[in-house]
C-alpha cells in the first residue's frame, strides 16, 4: 500500500478486504450501521438490496471517499480507515463510466499512471495490452468520449480502472445499461482478471445483470445493515440470496 496508509498490519491469510462494525453517514443521515463483511483474495463479492440499502456507501467507504464514523476497514492486510483514496490504489468503475469529456480515450485510460509518474514506455505497453484485451481498436484511443458508443465508453472506463492492476476492483452496476452481449463480455473479462492473481472484486447490483451468477458470495443489505450472506450455486442461481 502507498504512503499515508497506517494502522495495524494483519496476517497474510486474512481476506483481501475486511470491514468490521463500520458506521458511516452522508448529509447528516446514517447510511451504514455496523456493517461487517469480507472479500477473500481471488473472489467476487456482490452487494444486493433495494435502493438506499447502503450498497454504494460500502463501496465509497472502501474507496476512501466516504469517511468511517466508527469501525475498521482493512485492505491487503493494512488498516486504511483513516487513509485518503489515492494511497489505497483501488480501481473504481461506476455505471456511467465518469470519463473526462475533454480527454481522449487514451488519455482517460492512462491518466492515473501519468499522475503517478509511470514511465511512458510502460504506459504504452500497458495501454496496448488493454486495448487488445477489451477489443478497443487502437484508432479509438484518439477519440473523445462523445465520439464513442456506450459499450466503448465502458470498455475505456474499465481499462482505466484496471490500468495500474489494482488489488481490488469496485464495481457500481457498471454494465447494467449495456446490451447483453457487451455486458457478458466485460463481466467475463473481470472474471479472468480476478483469476489472474491475488485480487478481488466488490460489486453492487440490483439483479444478475452485472454477473451476480458468477459471484463467490452475496451480501444482502437493507437500511445500512447486513441482512444475510449467501454463497450462490453455480449456473446463475443465487442460492437464496436477494436478487
Amino acid at each position: 500500500m502507498g504512503a499515508g496508509v497506517t494502522g495495524r498490519v494483519m496476517a497474510r491469510d486474512e481476506p483481501l478486504v475486511r470491514l468490521a462494525g463500520v458506521h458511516a453517514a452522508r448529509g447528516g443521515r446514517s447510511v451504514l450501521r455496523g456493517v461487517s463483511l469480507e472479500v477473500p483474495r481471488g473472489a467476487r463479492v456482490a452487494l444486493v438490496g433495494p435502493s438506499g440499502a447502503g450498497k454504494t456507501s460500502v463501496l465509497r467507504v472502501v474507496a476512501g471517499v466516504l469517511p468511517v464514523a466508527a469501525g475498521h476497514v482493512w485492505i491487503d492486510g493494512v488498516e486504511v480507515s483513516p487513509a485518503r483514496p489515492r494511497p489505497r490504489g483501488l480501481g473504481y468503475l461506476v455505471q456511467e463510466g465518469a470519463l473526462f469529456p475533454h480527454l481522449t480515450a487514451q488519455e482517460n485510460i492512462t491518466l492515473a499512471a501519468r499522475d503517478r509518474g509511470v514511465p511512458e514506455e510502460a504506459r504504452r505497453t500497458r495501454l496496448a495490452e488493454l486495448l487488445h484485451a477489451l477489443h478497443l481498436a487502437a484508432e479509438l484511443g484518439g477519440r473523445y468520449p462523445a465520439e464513442l458508443s456506450g459499450g466503448q465508453r465502458q470498455r475505456v472506463a474499465l481499462a482505466r480502472a484496471l490500468f495500474l492492476d489494482p488489488p481490488l476492483l469496485l464495481l457500481d452496476e457498471p454494465f447494467s445499461a449495456l446490451d447483453p452481449a457487451v455486458r457478458r463480455e466485460l463481466s467475463d473479462h473481470v472474471a479472468r482478471w480476478v483469476r489472474g492473481g491475488p485480487r478481488g472484486v466488490l460489486l453492487v447490483t440490483h439483479d444478475g445483470a452485472d454477473g451476480l451468477e458468477g459471484a463467490d458470495a452475496v451480501v444482502a443489505l437493507r437500511d445500512g445493515v447486513v441482512e444475510r450472506r449467501t454463497t450462490p450455486a453455480r449456473g446463475g442461481r443465487s442460492g437464496g440470496g436477494e436478487r
